[in-house]
């Protein structure tokens, strides 16, 4: 008699659990990455100003943040993943930042900064503040520029040490000056400068005044040339709180309009004209990012498109930015800090409460404190046709982590067999031969990914190779042709 042993078919090739495929870590997923984060829950009061020092990310305006036992006001810097002091603090509020000649500059409703008097306006030596000259008097500072080379100054004050500025003062390194004659206003109605940058040449100013120069201003827009004011036309709307400069267009946005009229407008060289139907409220800030005009404010449509308080224009269409940043009070100050976006005020990104004021769109940026870290690989497995199977990974990150399961670098989706594959467990009810193959796992916290280990699934069969005598029995007989009808169809 001969004895026969049933062949065992092995539907691919097992490797050692953990084996020499290492897991592939920091890969950035872009398409998973556009999200609003906040930027630490530190502050307690909103940003009115942002700008970019030395590489360092820098916020202005009234807050009290507890550092280690301590609070601070004015201007913190971020350190990567916290706000911290620059300086001692400030007496009152900060409402502008820029950089001019290499240092850091503020301005604001302030008398003292680092105990030293600096009246509005005070400079950053890399170590304390200092004030330029006499500083600003009669008012506060609420806008700052660069023009020409000199420091130029703009709010709701009167004087610059002895000399009468009438809301507008440059600064050339050593004294503060007029520019002309300055501006004239109401004095019953709340005035200043609020905005301002530099186009075709030119100083462009906007804020809310009567007049420049001497010359009657209509909708509080004008220009300097270095030497004398010029009125723009008439905006159509009050209170321009915005300029900027996009694809070579001068664009103003404003706190008011009057007969319905729609901002952000664009200069055509002429006349103004609505940039792709504008928004339905105010705009507070403007700035370019990635070719885009970005316009935040209080408005939940830009275009006719569903927005919440953020936009951008692409130079033919307005789009949402994510789920926008949930207004509490209009956003103030937009920045660029690394390749992201970042809005200061007093909102909720996401539409999540919280306190931070500040936060960033990521954009496919890697944040490196977001690093998802896998505990748990998945393991090799064997099973019989017909079994079910599961993989299953452990894994952690800054921000709720998400999974993508694969086999053989292919996304796999629920339907049919498989289930749980975005999930922590891939689960495939009943194996077959075609699912043998390598699984893994893609876990995304923040902008950055981990792949896991790969497992092999084989899948097992036991088939009849012969009927010469499959049964053992020494004999060719009906139970060998039971056999192979009973394998019909399921053996390959």
């Amino acid at each position: 008699m001969k004895s026969h042993t049933q062949r065992m078919t092995l539907h691919g090739k097992l490797s050692a659990a953990g084996a020499a495929a290492a897991m592939a870590i920091n890969a950035q997923v872009p398409g998973q990455c556009q999200h609003w984060q906040l930027m630490s829950t530190g502050t307690n009061s909103w940003v009115h100003a942002l700008a970019v020092h030395e590489g360092v990310l820098i916020a202005g305006g009234i807050f009290f943040i507890d550092a280690g036992g301590q609070s601070f006001a004015g201007v913190v810097r971020w350190d990567g993943s916290s706000w911290q002091p620059l300086g001692d603090g400030f007496d009152g509020i900060v409402h502008a930042l820029t950089i001019y000649d290499g240092d850091l500059i503020a301005g604001g409703d302030f008398t003292t900064a680092d105990g030293q008097a600096v009246s509005k306006i005070a400079r950053w030596d890399g170590t304390t503040w200092q004030p330029l000259g006499s500083g600003l008097d009669n008012g506060k500072v609420s806008a700052l520029t660069v023009y020409n080379g000199e420091l130029i100054a703009g709010g709701d004050f009167v004087f610059a040490g002895d000399e009468i500025v009438q809301m507008i003062a440059r600064w050339d390194g050593s004294s503060w000056h007029a520019l002309g004659t300055g501006l004239d206003y109401n004095w019953t109605d709340e005035h200043g400068v609020w905005a301002m940058t530099v186009y075709e040449g030119d100083l462009i100013i906007g804020g809310q005044f009567d007049a420049a120069g001497g010359q009657f201003i209509e909708n509080d827009i004008a220009r300097w040339n270095g030497s004398a004011w010029q009125a723009m036309g008439n905006i159509g709307f009050t209170r321009v709180q915005a300029l900027a400069v996009h694809n070579q267009d001068l664009i103003a946005g404003a706190e008011g309009g009057t007969g319905g009229t729609m901002q952000p407008k664009r200069w055509t060289g002429q006349a103004w004209e609505s940039v792709g139907g504008g928004v339905n409220g105010i705009v507070e800030a403007m700035i370019v990012h990635d070719g885009d005009l970005i316009a935040a404010g209080a408005f939940s449509e830009a275009g006719e498109q569903a927005v919440n308080d953020i936009a951008r224009w692409d130079g033919s269409n307005w789009q949402a930015v994510g789920n926008g940043i949930g207004l509490a009070y209009a956003p103030e100050a937009l920045a660029i800090h690394n390749g992201e976006l970042i809005v200061g005020g007093a909102f909720t990104p996401d539409m999540v409460q919280i306190e931070g004021l500040v936060a960033r769109w990521t954009e496919g940026i890697a944040v490196p404190w977001g690093t998802p870290v896998i505990t748990q690989s998945p393991v090799d497995q064997i099973v019989a046709v017909g079994d079910a199977v599961m993989f299953s990974v452990v894994a952690s990150g800054s921000a709720p982590p998400t999974y993508q399961w694969r086999k053989s670098g292919v996304a796999l989706s629920d339907g049919g067999t498989i289930s749980g594959s975005t999930t922590t467990t891939l689960t495939i009810s009943t194996t077959a031969a075609a699912d043998f193959g390598a699984y893994d796992v893609i876990v995304v916290s923040n902008c950055l990914s981990a792949t896991s280990a790969p497992a092999a699934l084989a899948v097992t069969s036991s088939c009849p190779t012969d009927v010469a005598p499959p049964t053992g029995d020494g004999l060719v007989n009906l139970s060998d042709l039971l056999a192979v009808i009973s394998a019909w169809g399921s053996c390959p």
